[in-house]
Formats: C-alpha cells, sequence, structure tokens
C-alpha cells in the first residue's frame, strides 16, 4: 500500500467548537439543531453523551475532559472580546457561569474557533522520526489585513520545525527538515518542477538565518510573520529582498504534473 503522513509542529489542533458534538445531531442541518439547543433537556443528553464512552471523535476526551484545554481563538461579531484568548473554562469563570453553559451558548450562536490541546511533543518526536512523514501547514491562506484570529500554524509552521525540532530539541537535522519541506512533498504531490535547486527547476528559493529563523506567531498573537529570511524568491521573483517585503506577487495555482502512482493489482 502506498501509505503517506504529514504533521504540523504544534499540539492544538483547531476546529470549530461545535465539533465536541456528535456529528449526527447535524444530520437534519446546522441551522435545525442549533436552534433547539437552548432546550435545558437537550443540553443536559447532550453534556452526559460528550462526557461518556462511545465510539466516535470525542474531542471532549482527547483533551483530557478539561474546558481549560479548549483555548477559545475566533468568535463572530457580539461575542464578548473577554472570551477570545482564553481557555473555555477561563472564559467561563470571568462571566461567572458553568463552563457547560458557556459551551452550549458559544455553540449556539456559531462561529466559535477553538485550538484544542490534543497532542504531545512525544507525539510530534515520534513522526519526525519517520522518513516519509511529510511537514505541511494545515492551513488556508490568510490574509492579516482582514482576519481577526487563526491558527499560528498559517504563519509560523515551517520556521517553527527549524527553530524548535531542529535547533531547540535536536530531533531532526537542517537538512532533513527542509527536505521533509521542500522535495518530499513536491514529489509526492506530483511537483516535478519543484522542490529542489537544480538546472531546469522552477526558480523557488529561500534564503534563511539557520540561527535566526523563528516562529512569532503565537496562539495568542498569530498574525505574526517569521523572522530569520533574509530573501525569497518565487517563480523567480523576489518576494522578500534583504528582509524586506516587496510587492511582487509571483505565485499561482500548482497542478499535479505526472500519473498518480500505480498500485499493483490484488
Amino acid at each position: 500500500m502506498d501509505v503517506t503522513a504529514d504533521i504540523y509542529p504544534y499540539v492544538r489542533n483547531g476546529i470549530g467548537l461545535g465539533s465536541f458534538l456528535h456529528p449526527r445531531h447535524y444530520a437534519a442541518g446546522e441551522a435545525s439543531f442549533l436552534d433547539r439547543l437552548g432546550d435545558a433537556e437537550l443540553r443536559s443528553r447532550l453534556r452526559e453523551e460528550v462526557e461518556g464512552t462511545g465510539n466516535w471523535e470525542n474531542w471532549y476526551r482527547h483533551v483530557g475532559s478539561d474546558w481549560g484545554n479548549v483555548l477559545i481563538v475566533g468568535a463572530p461579531d457580539g461575542v464578548a472580546d473577554e472570551v477570545v484568548g482564553r481557555s473555555l473554562a477561563d472564559a467561563a469563570q470571568a462571566a461567572g457561569v458553568d463552563p457547560w453553559s458557556l459551551f452550549f451558548d458559544l455553540v449556539q450562536g456559531g462561529g466559535v474557533s477553538v485550538t484544542p490541546r490534543s497532542m504531545n511533543e512525544e507525539q510530534k518526536w515520534e513522526a519526525l522520526a519517520a522518513p516519509f512523514v511529510m511537514i505541511d501547514t494545515d492551513a488556508s491562506p490568510i490574509n492579516p489585513a482582514s482576519t481577526r484570529s487563526a491558527h499560528p500554524r498559517a504563519f509560523g509552521a515551517f520556521p517553527r520545525v527549524i527553530a524548535k525540532y531542529v535547533r531547540e530539541d535536536g530531533v531532526i537535522t537542517l537538512e532533513e527538515a527542509v527536505r521533509r519541506m521542500t522535495s518530499l512533498a513536491a514529489n509526492r504531490l506530483g511537483l516535478i518542477d519543484r522542490g529542489r535547486i537544480a538546472p531546469g527547476m522552477a526558480a523557488d528559493l529561500v534564503v534563511f538565518d539557520p540561527d535566526r529563523l523563528a516562529d512569532r506567531a503565537t496562539f495568542e498573537r498569530p498574525l505574526e510573520y517569521a523572522q530569520g529570511v533574509d530573501f525569497l524568491v518565487v517563480n523567480g521573483s523576489l518576494v522578500i529582498d534583504d528582509g524586506r517585503m516587496t510587492p511582487n506577487q509571483p505565485g499561482r495555482l500548482l497542478r499535479r504534473q505526472n500519473a498518480p502512482i500505480a498500485h499493483p493489482s490484488s
């Protein structure tokens, strides 16, 4: 079997708060379900289900059944600013309400994003020890001028690998980290003219100081660019020139260029 894997360098994932409830409740549509979520009896049944041990992807159990491990990072207008940037437990304490009551209120209002602490560093080290594991951001492109919040992986994933897992933890070499972020991923995606420095390849180049490269995006301040990149060339055009952004926007959509991998017939 052709098996692949990729990870991002954070122990928190990013999901909507409504994902803490069983997906079957949304079968008739999200609006229909949320309209009924103010019912006290329904909330009681849902809490019992979430606190139980049923066989489903239960994020509450993934975070150790602790609302303190669920950081609120995004909410629509109308939600108190004191909620964003706090754990659900801390936000409930500040508001003087029960965490479960706040949870259901926020889910019913819709549009609340959270970053649950659902992983640990030992998992990251083990994954990075496998030579076939690629490194990703797991984030869509983010414009800091028009976005209130995001997961810091959108701005810091690749620099963080080098700053933390190469330089600080020493669980992967610099050369191997670069391979996981460039040629390994390009080969897997069928981008045959990317991921390496060689004649005939697209001129995608990053010039950085390995001792200074670091992520600056945090869960409290996620919209921060990394430091330590001196020059960035995309499709032959300078995007970062001596540490300064240029107005150039040479990026383009990339599509797979070779045939899918053939699997042997059974």
